[in-house]
């Protein structure tokens, strides 16, 4: 059989999905931020838009912006380019997730079934047809930075290494929150050999995969720091993405219970200081407030962390105020299947894994928790889980595979065209 023809198939499929949907959903997409920079871009004013009634020059992250004014330039001003473009995306996950799910030793059946969960995602469907927005592109980045740093593992060469933090790099300028995985894994390459990190070939691996991702981040950098004359990471928008999940009026998520933005529930003082200042001095009085509820509430600030981690992983107070209710009985039914067989499959995963299989098994566990963790420092809607949830398809594949008895990874004495598959490493 072709190595290819199930992922080429698994493609086909998720297309397919998608643009029935397009068509159920209807022809007009629903713009962001985004949207307003990318044609901003093109009009000769840079990458700014107006918010809170003054100019911001870092507002939101860039890549996704920066993508869709590219399509413009060639294509004219058409979602409907982009709409193909989040389409091609979000159906190229799924064969991501083949090969993750190979290399973690899965049965075809296994592989699959973890392909599968991405194919038929809810959100991911909607945000690749109905929202221009850079979910998908978030998550496919996100999956390949994973498959990068496990080849890295297993292959620690040069060009690897550039891989690897060249997609992670690519990630931060659209999800600035993987940025603490990033550093997490640069521990997990050094982790796990017996002869410690003595050895020059210890060490270049993760030194490589940072000074790559530091290579590709570096030039945004560069030009904030020319624009604001001090370090801003990615975005001003942090401080104010900060004050919402930190606040005394903070429900965990960027809306009020009643569906109200949470800057309404400010006090009028607040919001009045925020209508009259700049960029910068937003920036500085969303940091503050911030920072004045962390510090006089710590206790508080504990509780409200804990509970946005807790929601992160399951549901949050406002979810579903945006979508109809139809749409959140079928997600939440989805979900919950995903989570009950993911947990279960994470066990199964455990205990049958060889070890550097399990090595690799810690990697999507970091990933899955530093994602969280970082996400949940801030605020949290469905979205933010939604850019990692396919992951979850590989330990939820494992827990099918247990359910129904099928062998959830190929040993010896199988087929002998399976065992060859298997054994082949990881595709570059």
């Amino acid at each position: 059989m072709n190595p290819l023809g199930i992922p080429i198939g698994l493609f086909c499929l998720a297309g397919a999905i998608r643009f029935l949907a397009w068509g159920l959903l209807g022809p007009h997409p629903e713009p962001f931020e985004y949207e307003s920079l990318a044609l901003n871009l093109l009009s000769g004013l840079g990458y700014q838009r107006s918010l809170y009634g003054t100019v911001h020059l870092a507002q939101a992250p860039p890549l996704y912006a920066f993508v869709c004014a590219a399509f413009y330039a060639i294509f004219g001003h058409d979602p409907r380019v982009i709409i193909l473009f989040q389409i091609l995306v979000s159906s190229l996950i799924p064969v991501v997730l083949y090969f993750l799910a190979r290399y973690f030793g899965l049965s075809r059946k296994g592989r699959i079934a973890a392909a599968l969960l991405a194919t038929l995602h809810p959100g991911l469907i909607v945000y690749a047809v109905k929202k221009l927005h850079p979910l998908n592109l978030d998550a496919l980045l996100i999956c390949l930075t994973c498959w990068a740093l496990l080849r890295l593992k297993e292959n620690p060469s040069t060009r690897v290494g550039w891989a690897a933090g060249g997609l992670l790099g690519l990630t931060i300028l659209t999800r600035p929150t993987i940025g603490l995985f990033g550093i997490v894994a640069a521990g997990w390459l050094l982790s796990g050999n017996r002869r410690g990190i003595r050895k020059r070939t210890d060490w270049v691996p993760a030194a490589l995969y940072l000074v790559a991702a530091a290579v590709v981040v570096a030039p945004w950098l560069v030009r904030n720091w020319l624009h604001f004359h001090r370090f801003i990471f990615i975005t001003t928008d942090t401080a104010e993405l900060l004050w919402r999940g930190n606040n005394p009026q903070a429900t965990g998520t960027a809306y009020l219970r009643n569906g109200l933005p949470l800057l309404e529930g400010a006090p009028q003082s607040f919001r009045e200081a925020i209508l009259h200042a700049d960029e910068m001095g937003q920036y500085g009085l969303f940091l503050s407030e911030a920072f004045r509820f962390i510090t006089g509430h710590p206790f508080a600030w504990i509780l409200l962390w804990g509970r946005k981690w807790l929601s992160f992983w399951w549901f949050t107070a406002t979810a579903g105020l945006l979508y109809p209710s139809g749409w959140m009985a079928l997600y939440r039914a989805f979900y919950a299947g995903l989570l009950t067989l993911s947990l279960l499959g994470l066990r199964r995963a455990f205990a049958s894994l060889p070890q550097e299989q399990r090595r690799g098994l810690f990697l999507l566990l970091l990933l899955l928790l530093s994602v969280s963790v970082a996400q949940s420092l801030f605020y949290v809607e469905l979205r933010h889980r939604w850019g990692i949830e396919p992951l979850l398809g590989i330990l939820a594949a494992w827990g099918i595979v247990s359910l129904r008895g099928v062998p959830a990874a190929i040993k010896e004495g199988g087929h002998p065209g399976e065992v060859q598959e298997d054994r082949r490493p990881m595709p570059n």
